[in-house]
C-alpha cells in the first residue's frame, strides 16, 4: 500500500516537530510505503496534493488542522 500523509505540525494537538517522521515510521513499520507532505497553511495544500498525486498513493491520510 502507498500512503500519502498530509501533516500540519502547527495544528493544536499536533505540535510535535517530530510528528511527521514518527508517523512515517509507524506507517512503514505497518508495511506501507509512505510519502509525507508537511503543510503550514491552507495555501500549501495544492502543492502538497500535487506531490502526493505524483507519488501514486492508494490512501490519503490527514493529521492536524480543521
Amino acid at each position: 500500500m502507498r500512503l500519502g500523509l498530509v501533516v500540519n505540525p502547527r495544528a493544536k494537538g499536533a505540535g510535535d516537530p517530530q510528528l511527521p517522521a514518527r508517523l512515517r515510521a509507524l506507517a512503514e513499520r505497518a508495511g506501507a510505503v509512505c510519502e509525507v507532505a508537511v503543510t503550514q497553511k491552507p495555501a500549501d495544500l495544492p502543492q502538497a496534493a500535487a506531490a502526493l498525486a505524483a507519488f501514486g498513493m492508494d490512501v490519503l491520510a490527514v493529521c492536524g488542522g480543521d
